[in-house]
């Protein structure tokens, strides 16, 4: 079954075989969840909801955003960053890179190529962040609580919990880190995770932060030894029931130095924080309390902790109108000529990176390297076609497109820059309408 999106006359066709539920957001930001059935040019625009009994008629120019909940929560590979010239984004690895082109590859879009022109940048940081832990590996990695029927229980690589229960482990965490795990649950989820926190008894304020989900949503909050102990920082109002299958892939990147927090659910940023408070929490610790009653079953796995490489890539000024291509490493050496060529040896990549003062290229080991910056002037920055819809991807991803085809496992797109890609349906995290005024903007 196939689905055509059609820019040109603002209007576009969706059939969704597999009964998952959307969040349709509308003009004046009316909401509405359920199974998105079909949009079309006619006027038959259907979304089966809880709210009616027959389905509901949608007017297609009233559509806004379509949130598609069944993208996959798998913890994805971390890949390099490649950012275009009109600001679109998108993961993959690298393969091959030469004077014409970028060959790249990527497990849920394939085998594709970008023209070396429309390339902005390729960031490194983000596949190079340190684990500081994977697991749960086995029964004794974590602390419990004394009571042995509040514990976790550790089964299949997973912590799981049937009633109250408590677990904690310290750890040396750096001033800017990443907590990721997935969360599952049965019928409602009552549960909270600590971190940055001391350890301590909780029968004395301390200073910390914890993310906590219950029925009324999920929030981050922060406690503090002095002043105001609890503050939300964080809020999301999407309820549990509003997570398919009952789990939910939670990743928190916590920037101490900065007293910054970002909350993403499912691959997708949900807010940006900055703690009010005079200083962050110095703590080490992890902890994980589920307070649901006895027969909720909880369950956390995949717990990851990873160092992060907060080094501003990005931001090499004066490079706007640069006739040089540019290397900036990860002991902040920056380079300036010209990239010829990226080859792959004995399973990593090697740039050859040729600048004025030297004869020969300078052979450098991917590893080695946290961006690089193309050679491009401000008018290649902007696009000379609308773009009226955005598809935003898992990974920080985004891509605006002219044409979209949706079918049953695939989304394929014609992008103004790269051309024909066929992605993973999974990938995609929602589709939304842009005019081509917000799009330069946006650059």
């Amino acid at each position: 079954m196939i689905v055509a999106l059609n820019t040109v006359a603002l209007a576009f066709i969706v059939i969704i075989a597999v009964a998952r539920a959307e969040i349709v957001t509308l003009t004046g930001d009316t909401r509405l969840s359920g199974t998105l059935r079909s949009i079309g040019e006619a006027g038959a625009n259907q979304l089966t909801s809880i709210l009616s009994t027959q389905p509901l008629a949608l007017q297609p120019e009233a559509i806004e955003k379509i949130d598609f909940n069944d993208h996959s929560i798998t913890m994805s590979p971390h890949e390099t960053l490649i950012e275009l010239v009109n600001g679109d984004s998108l993961t993959a690895n690298i393969e091959k890179l030469d004077a014409q082109n970028l060959i790249t590859n990527s497990s849920e879009i394939g085998r594709f190529t970008i023209p070396r022109t429309a390339l902005k940048s390729i960031l490194h940081s983000g596949q190079k962040k340190k684990p500081i832990y994977t697991g749960p590996n086995d029964a004794n990695e974590w602390i419990y609580g004394t009571d042995e029927s509040k514990q976790w229980k550790f089964t299949n690589n997973a912590l799981k919990a049937n009633g109250l229960a408590y677990a904690a482990r310290e750890f040396k965490l750096p001033n800017q880190f990443t907590l990721k795990f997935i969360l599952k649950w049965r019928a409602s989820p009552n549960l909270q995770v600590s971190f940055a926190d001391p350890l301590a008894a909780k029968i004395e304020a301390v200073d910390r932060y914890y993310l906590q989900i219950n029925t009324a949503g999920i929030e981050i909050k922060r406690e503090s030894s002095k002043g105001k102990r609890f503050q939300t920082l964080i809020l999301s109002t999407r309820t549990p029931d509003q997570f398919p299958d009952n789990q939910v892939s939670v990743e928190i990147k916590v920037d101490r130095t900065n007293s910054q927090l970002d909350l993403i659910l499912n691959g997708k940023l949900i807010e940006s924080c900055v703690d009010p408070s005079a200083d962050s929490p110095q703590g080490n610790g992890v902890s994980i309390l589920n307070s649901a009653e006895t027969g909720l079953s909880q369950e956390i796995q995949n717990i990851e902790i990873l160092e992060i490489d907060h080094k501003d890539s990005q931001n090499d000024k004066g490079f706007e109108n640069s006739e040089n291509d540019r290397l900036i490493c990860r002991n902040n050496d920056r380079l300036e000529g010209l990239i010829v060529g990226i080859s792959r040896v004995n399973g990593g990549n090697f740039y050859q990176f040729k600048t004025d003062s030297q004869t020969d290229p300078l052979v450098l080991n991917e590893e080695d390297i946290t961006a690089v910056l193309f050679k491009q002037k401000v008018e290649t920055r902007r696009s000379t076609l609308d773009h009226l819809f955005a598809l935003h991807l898992s990974d920080d991803g985004l891509l605006r497109v002219s044409s979209c085809i949706f079918s049953d496992e695939y989304v394929t797109v014609i992008h103004p820059l790269i051309g024909l890609l066929k992605i993973k349906r999974t990938r995609i995290i929602s589709l939304e309408r842009v005019s081509s005024k917000s799009n330069n903007e946006k650059e």
